[in-house]
C-alpha cells in the first residue's frame, strides 16, 4: 500500500484521497514522531492538499512531538497564510522549547542561514497588529461616551464571511500596507476610530428611527382608539 506521508510531500492528491477513503487512515495520523500529512503538505507549500485535508477532518493546529503545528514547518509566505488567514492555525503557539514559530524561524535563520526572513515578517506583522490592536481597544474604551453602545471587534477572515472575496482582499491589503509602514500603531489606530464613529453613527440613526416609529404609533392609537388592544374591526 502507498504511504500517505510520502504522497502527501509529492503532492500526491489522488493516492491520498485513495488512502483516505480507505478509512485506514485519517489526516491527522502520526508517524513515530509525530509527523502528520498536514506537516508534510505545509512544509512543502502544497496549498490545494492543505486545503483538502482541513476538510477532511485535519486539524490544523495538531502538533508533532516536538509540539509544533504545521505551521512551523512552512517555508514560504503563501503556506504561512493560508494556515493562519484561512484555515484558522494558531500563530501563538509555542512548541516544547517555549518558541512561537516565528521564533523558531528566526532561530533558524541565525543558525543555518535558512531563508526564512518572508515567513518572519509576515508572523511579525501579525504580532505587532494584535499588540497594537489590544492597546487601542483600552484606549478607545475609555473614549467611548458614556452610554454609548458600541462593540469593539477585531475581525478575523473567518468571521468576514457576509463579504465578497474582492472585499476582504481589500481589508487584506489595506491592513497589509499599514503593517509595514514606518509607523503601524497610528495607521492602525485611524481605522479602528473610522469603525468606532461609523459604529457610533449608526447606532444614533437606529435610535431616531425607533423614536419615529413609536411617535407614529402613538399618533395613530390617538386618533383611532377602537383598534387598541387589538381590536381591528
Amino acid at each position: 500500500m502507498a504511504n500517505l506521508w510520502i504522497a502527501a510531500s509529492d503532492n500526491n492528491i489522488p493516492v491520498v484521497r485513495t488512502l483516505l477513503a480507505t478509512q485506514a487512515h485519517t489526516p491527522n495520523d502520526r508517524d513515530p514522531h509525530g509527523y502528520t500529512p498536514l506537516h508534510a503538505a505545509a512544509s512543502y507549500s502544497h496549498i490545494d492538499l492543505l486545503r483538502y485535508l482541513v476538510s477532511e477532518g485535519g486539524d490544523v493546529n495538531i502538533t508533532d512531538e516536538d509540539s509544533e503545528t504545521p505551521l512551523f514547518v512552512v517555508e514560504t509566505v503563501e503556506a504561512a497564510k493560508v494556515l493562519v488567514e484561512e484555515l484558522g492555525a494558531d500563530w501563538t503557539h509555542k512548541n516544547s522549547e517555549g518558541y512561537t514559530a516565528r521564533e523558531k524561524f528566526e532561530k533558524e535563520i541565525e543558525e543555518d542561514g535558512e531563508s526564512l526572513e518572508g515567513v518572519v515578517e509576515y508572523l511579525r506583522g501579525l504580532e505587532t497588529g494584535a499588540f497594537a490592536a489590544k492597546g487601542l481597544e483600552d484606549e478607545l474604551r475609555d473614549a467611548i461616551p458614556e452610554g454609548a453602545s458600541v462593540r469593539l471587534a477585531f475581525e478575523s477572515v473567518s468571521d468576514m464571511e457576509d463579504l465578497d472575496n474582492e472585499q476582504i482582499e481589500e481589508r487584506r491589503k489595506k491592513i497589509e500596507e499599514l503593517l509595514r509602514s514606518d509607523n503601524p500603531e497610528e495607521g492602525i489606530r485611524h481605522l479602528v476610530e473610522e469603525a468606532v464613529r461609523l459604529q457610533l453613527s449608526e447606532t444614533a440613526g437606529s435610535s431616531e428611527s425607533s423614536r419615529a416609529v413609536r411617535r407614529r404609533v402613538t399618533s395613530e392609537d390617538e386618533r383611532h382608539p377602537e383598534e387598541q388592544n387589538g381590536k381591528f374591526e
